[in-house]
C-alpha cells in the first residue's frame, strides 16, 4: 500500500468514531481484494488513530519495502493458501456464511481466539470478507480494553471457525475441524508467544486440539459487555490472567 493510500485512510479514521466505523470499512475493501498490508515507519498517533478503528493486517518497521513484503507474502500464505477465499463457497449447512478474515499485527506476540464470527444481518453467502473482532459492542469492548492495557497492537484476531453458525451457536468439533487447518497455517506461521481464548468454550475447544502450553483464558468481551464492566477494567483484567 503506498503512502497516499495509508494517508487516505488516516484521513477517513480520524473522522470516524466506533459508530461510524463502517465508513472506514468500505474504503478498506479494496485493498483486502489486494491482500495488502498497511504498514508505517513509525507509530504516529495518526496512525495508532487508524490502527484502532482499522481492519488490514499491518507490521511496522522503518523499512516500508521489507514490511510490505514480508506482509504479503505471509498473507498470500494466511489468506490464499490456507483456503480462506474458498470459504465463500463453502454452503454447508454446517454455517450460515459470513466469511471473516483474521486480522492484525503479522509480527504479533499475543494471538487472540474467538469461537465464530457472529451472523448478524448477513445470513446467505455473499461476496465480501468481514474483519474478526472488528465490528459490533463486544468487538469494540475488546479492542477498547486491549488499547487500555497497551496489548492490542502487539495482537492477531482470529476465530476456530471462519463462518458464522446459524442462531450464533457455540461451534461444535465437526464445525472446528473443517477450519483446523487454517488455524494451524496461522499459529506455524506467526509463532504466537501467548495465546488468549475468549470464553470457556473456547478455551476447552482450543485445548483439545493443540498443546495447552502458553494459553490463557479470559472472559469472553459479550460477557463484559453484558455485565456493564468498563474496557478499561475488561483490560485490567486481562492483563492479570496474563501474568498470573
Amino acid at each position: 500500500m503506498n503512502l497516499n493510500d495509508q494517508q487516505e485512510l488516516i484521513e477517513l479514521a480520524r473522522e470516524c468514531t466506533w459508530k461510524t466505523q463502517d465508513r472506514l470499512r468500505q474504503e478498506e475493501h479494496a485493498f483486502i481484494d489486494n491482500a495488502c498490508v498497511f504498514v508505517q515507519s513509525t507509530y504516529t498517533d495518526d496512525f495508532k488513530r487508524y490502527l484502532a478503528l482499522g481492519s488490514i493486517p499491518h507490521i511496522v518497521d522503518m523499512d516500508l519495502d521489507l514490511a510490505e513484503q514480508e506482509g504479503r507474502e505471509k498473507l498470500q500464505i494466511l489468506w490464499k493458501q490456507s483456503g480462506m477465499f474458498e470459504l465463500l463457497y463453502d454452503r454447508s449447512p454446517l454455517f450460515a456464511g459470513r466469511p471473516t478474515l483474521p486480522i492484525g499485527n503479522l509480527r504479533a506476540s499475543f494471538l487472540i481466539i474467538g469461537d465464530a464470527p457472529g451472523q448478524g444481518k448477513l445470513v446467505p453467502i455473499h461476496n465480501e470478507f468481514d474483519r474478526t473482532l472488528a465490528y459490533g459492542p463486544s468487538s469494540h469492548m475488546l479492542r477498547k480494553a486491549l488499547l487500555s492495557n497497551g496489548l492490542y497492537y502487539d495482537c492477531w484476531f482470529t476465530n476456530l471457525c471462519k463462518l458464522s453458525i446459524r442462531e450464533n451457536a457455540p461451534s461444535n468439533a465437526e464445525q472446528r475441524a473443517l477450519h483446523k487447518s487454517i488455524l494451524d497455517q496461522e499459529l506455524a506461521l506467526l509463532v504466537p508467544e501467548r495465546i488468549i481464548t475468549l470464553g470457556t468454550h473456547v478455551h476447552e475447544a482450543f485445548i483439545a486440539m493443540y498443546d495447552a502450553r502458553y494459553v490463557f483464558k479470559v472472559p469472553h468481551p459479550a460477557w463484559a459487555h453484558r455485565t456493564n464492566m468498563t474496557p478499561q477494567a475488561y483490560g485490567q483484567m486481562i492483563k492479570e490472567r496474563l501474568h498470573a
